[in-house]
């Protein structure tokens, strides 16, 4: 027996394809007949590996008795958040102002659990998991759709009125733009650095990261760090803290490379084990370029995960592999010391067990499965001597080969765009910091797949544009509109391409997904950018500047444009985005990143470009002075881990240098003395990044 979800393609909304429940998709159909039946509509958001929706749906959505009742009092509706990100960003955004509203904080996470009026579609409650009996100090399943039922039929006007008070708070947080700040006195730039050292305070200095537990790696945040380092005093610091302990905790696939999805606890050792393809691909870079041969070893694994069990037959990538096997959580990433010892040597197996842990007893039980034995999930209390890293990559090796013989979660073998484009881009970021070839020509490869399967050109020769950007890629798969999140991530992942490569096609197509965005995404009224290519069902086009745990399309094309040399656009662009990011700079801290790379960039009026280019330790300094500027004596270049190779000649026009860089070197700065046809200034200096 089968529901509506058998005739979609969305792997998510398959696995409910066999339930009692009788589904909708998203659809005008759905929306009609609870108008017609005067319904609310039962909306359910998830993904296909999402561990506590895969609970909800063995526990309600495959009960007989609690699909009757849906039935009886709603239109039932499931959303795969992966495909349909704007659904999901109003649904969210009504789960926090929910619980604003009843709990006085927000709160969310998936299963999301919401209820909207038929007619203005505008949701009335919202929620996530709840068991099919009181539990957790969670109200049942069915005691809740009796309430809502209740509700809806008897006290209709305050359903309605509380649907509208929802509503405008997710017009507040989806669309509205805050109420100007006078910023006369301080620059988006300097905001950035407050934020880096306001963000410090926040910091969990004895494990590493931001917070108590839950415990997630923010990549925005330190990405933030990263770039500035050189500029706020400790920074540095901070983020080699989070990238070390996430690196030695169980959130690391010790033995498969890779990254869960986040820590349960604030030491990082006991993970939510879904794997999802962009939680590695934001940290790799970072690692990568830490100058930290540890962090390059985690890097490197990572990239292997990815390459072994990620990628696809046609170069793109997969998008997660799933938190359960056979309904237990981590079942495949589990180990005791018995079975250690089934798999290594006596001598390697007593090495194992006290460098993963296992000799302080079990840190592992499932919370659905209290009858299962404890286990173990592998982590490293500090970093192994280099010496016995050798040791570790064989130990791992045997392991990971122990465990390919077990059952193996699910993986979504669906292509996202976004995501995708942040794996290209971790692959270009690492080959270029690694003096890895191969990386880069893997990034390539993939961009490649990627620019031919999701985007459509019109056109041809000089009049060729692109006329469409998809979202999601799959065998049968409907394709949806991409969001400003995809077409950013791209653009990002092709500058990445164009520094690694040196290659002109790759900052063309950055340069042609810009057009595409400016046409399609950008408000010409505010000068704001949109998530959505047209207004959705609730006339919203998705203008916040949050970056999640995937980075939000704004901050991303915001950072694009500042590595294009976009500097006009780029300068509305920030305008436009200040209420924003002061009423909450946190959430903006990709735009915050750009406004800093601005400042820190800008350049003089005699040059027109300078960039860093090439992989690895021999890379390029390329300088394009603009009119007849031109340096008369060799530049040279001041910073940690810089040489450069003088020029033996005038520079003038486009001049290409022979820059060394050492490991870990992040920025440098020029100096030279400018002239033109009558004059020489004095020698100036100018910051670069690598």
């Amino acid at each position: 027996m089968t529901n509506r979800l058998a005739r979609e393609t969305s792997p998510y909304l398959r696995q409910h394809a066999h339930n009692p429940v009788d589904w909708f998709a998203w659809c005008d159909e759905a929306i009609a007949k609870a108008r017609a039946e005067r319904k609310p509509l039962f909306v359910s958001v998830g993904y296909s590996t999402c561990y506590w929706c895969h609970v909800m749906e063995r526990e309600s959505f495959e009960s007989e008795a609690i699909a009757a009742q849906l039935a009886r009092d709603f239109v039932s509706v499931k959303v795969d958040r992966e495909e349909r990100p704007d659904i999901d960003d109003v649904m969210m955004a009504a789960c926090q102002a929910y619980t604003t509203m009843t709990e006085g904080r927000a709160s969310g996470g998936w299963p999301l659990t919401v209820f909207l009026d038929p007619d203005t579609l505008r949701p009335f409650f919202a929620g996530t998991y709840f068991p099919p009996k009181p539990a957790h100090g969670r109200m049942a399943f069915p005691e809740l759709l009796e309430a809502i039922s209740d509700a809806w039929r008897e006290r209709p006007d305050a359903v309605r009125k509380q649907a509208d008070a929802i509503f405008a708070a997710v017009q507040a947080s989806v669309d509205a733009k805050p109420a100007a700040t006078s910023s006369a006195d301080i620059s988006l730039a300097e905001i950035a650095a407050r934020t880096a050292a306001a963000l410090q305070q926040y910091e969990d200095k004895d494990n590493g990261g931001f917070g108590g537990a839950p415990k997630f790696p923010q990549p925005s945040w330190l990405e933030l760090m990263d770039g500035l380092a050189g500029d706020v005093p400790g920074a540095r610091e901070m983020l080699m803290r989070a990238l070390r302990a996430i690196s030695l905790g169980g959130i690391h696939d010790h033995l498969g490379g890779g990254f869960h999805r986040y820590a349960v606890d604030r030491l990082w050792r006991v993970p939510h084990f879904e794997k999802m393809l962009y939680d590695s691909a934001q940290l790799v870079p970072l690692m990568a370029a830490s100058g930290d041969a540890w962090l390059e070893r985690a890097a490197r694994r990572a990239l292997g995960w990815m390459s072994r069990e990620m990628l696809r037959a046609d170069q793109l990538f997969h998008a997660a592999q799933d938190a359960e096997v056979d309904g237990r959580e981590g079942l495949n990433f589990l180990w005791t010391p018995a079975e250690m010892r089934a798999v290594l040597a006596p001598d390697d197996a007593a090495w194992a067990t006290r460098v993963f842990g296992l000799d302080a007893g079990a840190n592992f039980q499932d919370p659905h499965h209290r009858d299962a034995p404890a286990a173990n999930v592998l982590f490293l209390a500090e970093i192994p001597v280099e010496s016995d890293w050798p040791r570790l990559d064989r130990v791992s090796d045997a392991l990971l080969a122990a465990r390919a013989t077990r059952k193996q979660p699910r993986t979504d073998d669906k292509a996202i765009l976004s995501w995708n484009a942040l794996a290209i881009r971790a692959f270009a970021e690492a080959g270029r910091s690694l003096g890895d070839a191969a990386l880069v020509a893997q990034a390539a490869a993939s961009f490649d797949a990627a620019w031919s399967r999701f985007v459509e050109t019109g056109g041809d020769g000089v009049a060729a544009r692109i006329a469409r950007v998809w979202r999601v890629r799959r065998a049968g798969l409907e394709p949806y509109a991409a969001q400003l999140e995809d077409v950013a991530c791209l653009a990002h992942a092709a500058t990445a391409l164009s520094r690694a490569t040196g290659e002109a096609r790759f900052a063309a197509r950055a340069r042609e997904l810009i057009a595409f965005a400016e046409r399609t995404h950008l408000d010409a009224t505010d000068d704001r950018w949109c998530e959505r290519p047209a207004q959705d069902e609730w006339g919203l086009r998705g203008k916040s500047l949050q970056d999640g745990a995937v980075p939000g399309g704004a901050g991303t094309i915001a950072l694009v444009l500042e590595q294009c040399g976009a500097r006009e656009l780029l300068s509305r662009t920030l305008d436009a985005a200040e209420p924003a990011v002061l009423d909450a700079p946190t959430e903006s801290a990709r735009t915050l990143l750009a406004a800093h790379r601005a400042h820190v960039a800008r350049l003089p009026e005699f040059l027109a470009d300078l960039r860093v280019e090439g992989i690895g330790s021999d890379r390029t300094l390329v300088l394009r002075f603009a009119g007849d500027w031109h340096a008369d004596e060799s530049p040279t270049v001041r910073g940690a881990g810089l040489a450069l190779t003088p020029a033996t000649a005038r520079c003038a026009g486009e001049t290409r240098l022979a820059l060394r860089v050492a490991r870990g070197a992040r920025a440098g700065t020029l100096r030279l003395q400018p002239c033109d046809s009558s004059r020489c200034l004095a020698p100036v200096d100018i910051r670069f990044s690598i």
